[in-house]
């Protein structure tokens, strides 16, 4: 499979923060000069676990888990098999274990190699009381094992009480350790709670700690990562809920940046123009609840202009990512697996002949990502276009509008194979959700076969068998907030 490489040899920061390591040893000059803790070097970890079926003790889980654990999501049950067996005789020290187990099997394809990123030489013991919850129940959901599902959601309910504690403490509530603690409470939302208001709370409440901290104090090294690690999750429950978000100001999308400009992604980029799209939301649905026709008139021209520009952001973005990163993907015969449909002699064929593969994770999530942003602006200009109350029509008309999306809607697809295999592999691929639910809105509503097809792919995701995100069982039913009601669509 494309972009499956060895493992890398530099050492823990340079990894990280994926520059070339001097690879000098007990500590590189590298890490030296940046004034930072080297960290050193990983050895290979084996983790064994023969996955034999153990003793079962009961048909039931620990009936004892915490209310704040019950509060934040559903029952233990939904996620757990009756052919699930209890551990009986796992070994010492199996904290380790899980811990390692996550940080290799779901925490890859993203831009760096781990969201915890703080120096081991830093007191942090919300994110690690945080992680291990995550790494604990993340390990038993894998293996089918009861008692460790059961004792990651007490730990995540501990962790939960610790982190609220942290929040109302003046002199912690804007430190690093909560910061990261949040973003690891968010991805265990993602991964294991169907409640989709769990991680839009952890998301809101990170975007105000950062408006506290101010976009200077993002700009070094580990802080910069953890910026980069939570902007797309702030910024979709924003356009979900309906709110303006810092994150489209100018200084949050160049302070950060300004030591190290070169070291800003194509990724990071393209989250820039995402981030405008809660000041879309919020202006559209403005207009759609005034009953001034004027008035509504006047603020569609403002809004198609608006639109029209992140369009264009959109075109110079491709353009320069393609000149970029020429031959970062090839098509591929399609597999089995590809949804078939009928043709005009009404003979049945593959909806798509080829699949892309991509040179790497980080090269499919960006290109993924970058056409769900289009197909929502272009959603978007199909709303201003169809209100029929503009003076002028834009540029693009309807059936221009419809085929882009298609287009875009139909490279969403053709990469989802290899995501679900880099997911099989152990990559937890977080970034394929957003894109899955825009090639629905583009493709799925219209064409029921290609709709049944994503279906199918989000329960594959849900039930563990490619990754494992309990968030796609209510991905497609997932619908926009105003003020606790519900708004007009993504």
């Amino acid at each position: 499979m494309v972009g499956v490489g060895g493992r890398s040899k530099a050492c823990d920061n340079c990894r990280r923060r994926r520059v070339k390591c001097d690879e000098r040893k007990p500590k590189c000059e590298r890490c030296a000069k940046a004034k930072l803790e080297c960290g050193g070097y990983q050895e290979m970890t084996i983790i064994q676990f023969d996955g034999r079926q153990r003793r079962k003790l009961s048909p039931s889980l620990d009936s004892n888990i915490s209310a704040t654990t019950r509060s934040a999501l559903l029952p233990i049950k939904e996620f757990v098999r009756s052919d699930w067996t209890l551990g009986a005789h796992l070994p010492i020290c199996t904290d380790d274990i899980f811990v390692e187990y996550t940080r290799s099997r779901l925490l890859q394809g993203q831009e760096v190699d781990d969201p915890v990123v703080l120096p081991s030489t830093v007191d942090r013991p919300l994110v690690q009381k945080s992680f291990l919850a995550l790494s604990t129940t993340f390990f038993g959901l894998e293996h089918k094992e009861k008692e460790l599902v059961s004792q990651g959601f007490r730990r995540y309910g501990v962790a939960l009480e610790y982190l609220r504690q942290a929040v109302g403490d003046p002199s912690r509530y804007t430190s690093f350790d909560l910061i990261e603690s949040i973003m690891v409470m968010s991805l265990f939302e993602f991964l294991i709670s169907e409640n989709e208001n769990g991680w839009i709370s952890h998301a809101l409440g990170l975007e105000k700690i950062m408006a506290l901290r101010g976009p200077e104090s993002f700009k070094k090294y580990p802080e910069i990562i953890m910026l980069q690690n939570s902007r797309m999750c702030i910024i979709l429950a924003s356009i979900l809920l309906r709110r303006r978000t810092i994150l489209s100001q100018p200084e949050w999308k160049s302070i950060p940046w300004s030591l190290e400009p070169q070291a800003k992604s194509g990724m990071q980029f393209l989250v820039d123009i995402l981030a405008d799209f809660p000041e879309l939301f919020v202006e559209k649905e403005d207009i759609v609840s005034n009953n001034s026709f004027d008035y509504r008139v006047m603020k569609w021209g403002h809004l198609r202009s608006k639109v029209d520009h992140v369009l264009h952001q959109l075109a110079d973005w491709e353009q320069d990512w393609n000149m970029k990163n020429p031959g970062c993907c090839r098509q591929v015969p399609a597999p089995p697996t590809t949804p078939t449909v009928i043709n005009a002699l009404g003979l049945s064929i593959p909806a798509w002949e080829t699949i892309i593969e991509y040179e790497s994770l980080y090269h499919a999530n960006t290109v993924i990502v970058y056409n769900a942003t289009l197909i929502m602006a272009q959603r978007l200009a199909q709303t201003i276009a169809f209100s029929g109350e503009l003076h002028h029509p834009s540029a693009l008309n309807a059936a221009e509008l419809s085929d882009r999306n298609l287009a875009a809607g139909l490279i969403i697809c053709r990469s989802i194979e290899y995501h679900l295999e880099s997911m099989r592999k152990g990559a937890g691929s977080f970034f394929l959700l957003f894109p899955l639910r825009m090639a629905h809105d583009a493709i799925g509503n219209s064409n029921s076969i290609i709709g049944a097809w994503l279906q199918d792919v989000l329960q594959e995701i849900q039930d563990g068998k490619s990754g494992r995100w309990a968030t796609a069982k209510y991905l497609l039913d997932l619908q926009p907030q105003l003020n606790g009601k519900k708004a007009t669509g993504i």
